[in-house]
């Protein structure tokens, strides 16, 4: 369930990537090593 269209980008290269929740207007801060704990945005399903 993407909320939002993200470029496709290399997280294992990324230590942390900021995408922006366009529903709740947060910065949700996501880091290769914690996909599963982003919860309810689940932007990261690849």
């Amino acid at each position: 369930m993407n909320q939002f269209s993200v470029e496709s980008k290399p997280m294992t290269t990324m230590a942390a990537t900021a995408f922006v929740d366009s529903n709740n207007a947060n910065v949700v801060v996501c880091t290769e090593n914690h996909e599963n704990d982003v919860g309810p945005t689940d932007h990261l399903a690849l």
